[in-house]
């Protein structure tokens, strides 16, 4: 991220749909370098602005609708298994969204198909802007840069930490 100034996620703050496209960004993020992200989520939002128009896509591979999704992805590698998530990802995100969209502090986001660690990271920044500690190098820069990075209880004693 030497050339990028913030993270993707940011770009989309406040944006129509924008704890769905969270979890899009996270999914194109994983194993994919950010600049060919980058490109990709901007095509992909224009072509699925919502998370209702990728829940339409079918999950038949042979169907126009999946290639064309499997098109606008495959440059980010594993573009059968991102294809799958991402359908997947939408439609448990249409099922459970008026279930939890005045909570969204309690939608099951290790749950979600293809949703880890960094997801849930970056959902927590993001969308909830509650403290964490991510595991991620760039998150963790962001949660520090917002004032959301958690700190690390040590307890009163402290005495019995070594540092090496």
């Amino acid at each position: 991220m030497k050339d990028r100034p913030n993270l993707i996620q940011e770009d989309y703050i406040g944006t129509e749909h924008f704890p769905w496209k969270v979890l899009v960004i996270c999914q194109c993020l994983n194993l994919a370098s950010w600049p060919t992200v980058e490109v990709v989520v901007k095509d992909f939002f224009e072509r699925y602005p919502d998370p209702y128009t990728c829940d339409e896509v079918s999950l038949d591979k042979n169907t126009q609708s999946n290639k064309a999704l499997f098109n606008l992805v495959r440059f980010l590698g594993f573009g059968e298994r991102r294809t799958e998530y991402l359908i997947q990802m939408s439609r448990e995100y249409v099922g459970n969204i008026r279930k939890y969209e005045d909570s969204y502090g309690k939608y099951p986001i290790s749950k979600v198909t293809g949703c880890g660690k960094y997801a849930c990271d970056a959902w927590d920044l993001f969308v909830l802007q509650r403290k964490c500690r991510p595991a991620d190098k760039h998150l963790k820069r962001y949660a520090e840069k917002v004032k959301l990075m958690e700190e690390i209880d040590l307890g009163e004693d402290q005495s019995s930490i070594k540092v090496v």
